[in-house]
């Protein structure tokens, strides 16, 4: 489901967006369930390279290395990830950092 309020700070009405998706069938199970393994995956993937990392900002900047990684067009043969929106949720932000310095167009 869209975020409400940055949908209202865009100035859409949900019920546009929402009819949208479900136009798009954006929201369909099988999505859903992608998008819940990709989650699952970058967990796994956060969980061990957190494993050896001790301070807070050496987790930080760990995070926002592989933000930026796996977010940035140029670093995936010059096109968007597949479920980019999932992976900059994911990350937070440290996606929203990344983003603003790489891409501040996008924000």
């Amino acid at each position: 489901m869209a975020n409400s309020e940055l949908v209202r700070e865009l100035g859409f009405e949900m019920n546009e967006v929402s009819g949208a998706i479900e136009l798009l069938g954006l929201n369909s199970r099988r999505l859903q369930a992608m998008r819940r393994i990709l989650w699952m995956d970058l967990e796994r993937i956060m969980m061990s390279e957190f494993e050896d990392l001790g301070t807070e900002a050496q987790k930080l900047k760990m995070g926002k290395d592989l933000a930026l990684k796996m977010l940035m067009p140029g670093l995936n043969g010059g096109e968007l990830p597949q479920f980019f929106t999932t992976i900059r949720s994911f990350f937070g932000r440290a996606a929203e950092a990344v983003l603003r310095e790489r891409l501040p167009e996008w924000i």
